[in-house]
């Protein structure tokens, strides 16, 4: 269940007393863990790292992940780690973007994580204050996302610049949550596990579906961050993740046609059928009809 508000300006965040958000800080654990990986980015880590810095919200702890630089990375991060304590910092191999990130996440202490690349950047100094009004407002909540700024650099128009908008069963099973939107409870990833690391480029995507209809989110009409996507995002796709993509949806939902849940995917899924089915991907579609024939005749595993 996704509930929202809009966001303009500041106005949310006289919705909750500061007094309420600032008792945060008395938490032995921080109330943000933020997860960096990092390779060969000596380029941009430090404005990542400098955008996070003067955030107006203080309690968070920040984990940078690398994969074994060859750069000046390293040196810029002992200097940030020397001077803020907040900052922590290791270096060493990895198998890719997803197994670093599965390794912050394992090093995690805060109650919310959250994921930058290391050449994105916090849109304003008053994000993590926002999104702390709304972890307290909304303490169901175990997914809050917003809104990413796009880097002009990678050909989008100056009308497209905002990937943004609240997200439902069927648009996340054509697009995805930017990565850099979402703040996610640390609990999803107990419940769910971490990130699948046969995916390259696409491993976010496969867990916001495996979660998304099962929990609580709340989006808010803010940029949360402004994301510069590098070649392999833009450009690249994530081809074991396309292969595994329709038989996954089995097992993301396998409930019976009775349980609200996968009404909510059944009508999703219809949709992308006739999508595929007019663009001419038959067998795409035809493997949509075949999630759906499964689905309907699975016994019910929840009523």
């Amino acid at each position: 269940m996704t509930r929202s508000s809009a966001f303009p300006g500041n106005s949310f965040l006289q919705e909750v007393p500061y007094k309420k958000l600032t008792a945060l800080h008395g938490n032995h654990s921080p109330q943000i863990s933020v997860i960096i990986p990092t390779r060969n980015s000596a380029a941009t880590v430090a404005h990542a790292l400098d955008s996070l810095l003067c955030q107006s919200f203080t309690d968070f702890e920040v984990l940078v992940i690398d994969g074994q630089s060859t750069d000046e990375t390293i040196e810029i991060l002992k200097q940030y780690a020397h001077s803020d304590k907040r900052i922590q910092w290791w270096s060493e191999f990895d198998e890719g973007i997803y197994d670093a990130i599965n390794k912050g996440i394992t090093k995690a202490g805060g109650e919310w994580l959250y994921f930058l690349g290391s050449d994105d950047t916090l849109h304003e100094k008053d994000v993590f204050e926002g999104v702390m009004r709304i972890a307290v407002s909304q303490p169901g909540a175990k997914m809050i996302y917003g809104n990413v700024l796009l880097s002009a650099s990678i050909g989008f128009d100056y009308e497209s610049l905002v990937f943004a908008g609240e997200f439902h069963s069927s648009r996340l099973l054509t697009a995805n949550i930017c990565q850099q939107a979402i703040f996610y409870h640390r609990s999803l990833f107990a419940s769910f596990g971490k990130f699948n690391t046969n995916y390259k480029l696409l491993a976010d995507w496969d867990f916001n579906l495996r979660c998304f209809n099962r929990i609580s989110s709340f989006y808010t009409d803010r940029i949360i961050a402004n994301f510069s996507a590098g070649a392999s995002s833009a450009q690249y796709k994530d081809k074991a993740f396309q292969k595994d993509w329709i038989q996954n949806l089995v097992f993301i939902y396998p409930y019976s046609p009775k349980h609200r849940y996968f009404r909510k995917w059944k009508g999703a899924l219809l949709t992308l059928f006739l999508r595929e089915l007019l663009s001419l991907h038959i067998i795409r579609a035809i493997r949509v009809s075949k999630v759906l024939f499964y689905q309907l005749n699975t016994p019910a595993l929840h009523t």
